[in-house]
């Protein structure tokens, strides 16, 4: 058995999958957004749970989490929405659909004589990769002379959704996009939602929705969960993700003892702590040492001192029965207490897509329910 370890809750992904097909519609493709580890939780258990649940397409950021799709058996399309290095083009294959933003990618691409599929990534605000809308022509005619490579999407990314009241700036980009693809074809998926913006405007969905975070059971931010209640539009998401340890060792401590690395946390009265198994290598942030909790028991204890590589200390002195080999909850649900993501981001002055994405790769990832 592994002492530290991940479950993804399968019924919880059907659920905010349904509930997120339900509000875009059937005619809009949901694009199964699994890069960086599906968002920590295992790219190879979301992607086959996924695609048993009838995803018909995926995106993902980099070549090599394509083709690790592929050894799982996908057949759907991939869309590879990062950067990918020249030299590697020639490992480009169906269903690998590549965002491409630059003539001198497509030159290059057409050197290959592979056929492939082509999502053009515009820009319209967020300034990042993405070709500007002047250039946007030049490309077309590019792509339409090319015996090999097809325009199967356009596409572009919103700067100010998750993290603001307004919707002015979505707006901007909206129109933006809008003029900037008005002379292509009708049959070319568009594409701009992602998460946040897939949940506020369903009505600017379009053809293909790329949702992460969502499907995950988070909101993209506390202001896009108050946008949502402000417009009456009921979405209860539920997080899929539990990390889980167990307890190493459980041990006495006296009045005035000093507990980890630069004794920074002094006991006040004797009590008992549990050492767990875990520390910032597996991803759980050194910031939160003496900031954050874990259930043990369906009870908050508190970490103490600080995180150490592989292992923290909790003050479980409040908690009857306390043993070693007991499960621990580092992020997620036990009993009727749990710990949210957000709640460990704040603690570690950062958000819950980053403390879900560094819980490392090298923890198990195993299926529940």
């Amino acid at each position: 058995m592994p002492r530290t370890w991940i479950e993804v809750s399968r019924s919880l992904l059907q659920s905010n999958l349904t509930q997120i097909q339900d509000l875009i519609g059937t005619r809009t493709i949901l694009g199964a957004v699994v890069k960086a580890n599906a968002y920590g939780h295992g790219i190879d258990l979301v992607s086959g749970v996924l695609s048993e649940l009838d995803v018909r397409f995926f995106c993902v950021d980099s070549l090599e989490e394509a083709l690790t799709l592929l050894s799982q058996g996908i057949t759907a399309p991939i869309l590879i929405m990062g950067y990918v290095p020249p030299e590697d083009f020639h490992r480009l294959e169906d269903p690998m659909r590549l965002c491409v933003y630059s003539q001198k990618s497509l030159d290059l691409l057409e050197e290959l004589h592979k056929s492939l599929k082509i999502h053009m990534k515009i820009e319209t605000g967020l300034n990042r990769q993405g070709i500007s809308g002047e250039n946007v022509p030049n490309l077309l005619k590019k792509l339409e002379a090319s015996p090999a490579l097809s325009l199967e999407g356009v596409y572009t990314h919103y700067a100010n959704v998750e993290d603001t009241l307004s919707s002015e700036f979505y707006k901007l980009q909206f129109v933006r996009f809008q003029e900037y693809t008005h002379s292509i074809s009708p049959a070319v998926l568009r594409h701009s939602c992602a998460s946040a913006a897939a949940l506020l405007y369903p009505d600017a969905t379009q053809d293909l929705v790329r949702v992460g975070i969502a499907l995950y059971g988070y909101y993209s931010s506390w202001q896009t969960l108050l946008s949502l209640k402000e417009r009456q539009r009921k979405v209860d998401l539920h997080p899929i993700l539990t990390w889980k340890t167990r307890i190493a060792q459980v041990k006495r401590i006296q009045k005035g003892d000093r507990v980890g690395y630069g004794c920074t946390h002094e006991a006040l009265r004797k009590g008992k702590i549990a050492i767990l198994p875990v520390g910032y290598y597996d991803g759980y942030d050194r910031r939160n040492g003496s900031q954050t909790h874990v259930l043990i028991r369906s009870t908050r204890a508190p970490v103490i001192g600080r995180v150490a590589m592989n292992m923290i200390v909790v003050d479980v002195s409040h908690i009857p029965g306390v043993n070693s080999g007991d499960e621990v909850v580092l992020l997620g649900s036990q009993g009727r207490v749990s710990i949210a993501a957000e709640e460990l981001a704040e603690a570690a002055g950062t958000i819950h897509y980053e403390v879900l994405t560094r819980i490392s790769s090298h923890l198990p990832r195993v299926l529940a329910d």
